[in-house]
C-alpha cells in the first residue's frame, strides 16, 4: 500500500502489525504536502500511537521540520480531543513536549553558533580595492568584475554577444 501511495491505509497496516521500523518507514515515506490530510482521517485509536512515534522520530531523525510538521498538524487536528481526554495523553504529551524542547535547544545552539561566526566574518579586515578587482570568479576573466565597492558588474567592455567593443 505504500508503493501505490496510500498513506493512511499502510500507516494503519503498519500499526496493525505493530512492527517499529515499518511504521517509522511509513512515517518517513508520507510526503510533507499529504501529512495533514493523513492526520485528518487518521482513526482516533491510533492517535496516541502517532503522537509517539512522531515524538520519537523528532528526538531520533535529523529532519526536524518534516517531524514538526507531523506534530503541528496531528496537535492543530486532534487537539481538542487531546484536551478532552488529558488524563490518557498526558504521558505521550509530555514525550511530546520534551522532543519539541530538544528542537528548540538545537535551533538556539545553531542560532548562536552562526551568529558568532558572522561576527567573526565581519570583523575580518576588508581586502584593498586593487586586491579584489583581481578576484577570479571563474568566468576566465571576462564578463563580471567589481566596482569600487567589491560588487560585481558586468564589464563595459563586452556588450550582450561578447564580442569585443572597447578601445585597444
Amino acid at each position: 500500500t505504500l508503493k501505490d501511495k496510500e498513506y493512511l491505509k499502510a500507516l494503519t497496516m503498519s500499526f496493525r502489525l505493530n512492527a517499529a521500523k515499518l511504521i517509522a518507514r511509513v512515517y518517513q515515506s508520507v510526503p510533507a504536502a499529504d501529512i495533514p490530510l493523513v492526520v485528518r482521517e487518521l482513526p482516533g485509536i491510533y492517535l496516541e500511537r502517532l503522537l509517539r512515534v512522531a515524538a520519537a522520530q523528532a528526538d531520533e531523525s535529523p529532519r526536524l521540520e518534516f517531524n514538526l510538521l507531523w506534530l503541528s498538524a496531528l496537535l492543530r487536528t486532534h487537539g481538542r480531543a487531546i484536551k478532552e481526554r488529558q488524563g490518557e495523553y498526558a504521558e505521550v504529551m509530555r514525550s511530546v513536549q520534551r522532543a519539541v524542547t530538544r528542537v528548540q535547544n538545537e535551533i538556539c545552539r545553531l542560532t548562536e553558533q552562526n551568529s558568532c561566526t558572522i561576527e567573526y566574518l565581519l570583523a575580518q579586515p576588508r581586502k584593498p580595492k586593487e586586491a579584489r578587482k583581481a578576484i577570479d570568479f571563474g568566468d576566465g576573466g571576462v564578463g563580471k568584475g567589481l566596482d569600487e565597492d567589491g560588487d560585481a558588474h558586468e564589464d563595459e567592455e563586452m556588450s550582450s554577444e561578447g564580442s569585443w567593443i572597447g578601445l585597444d
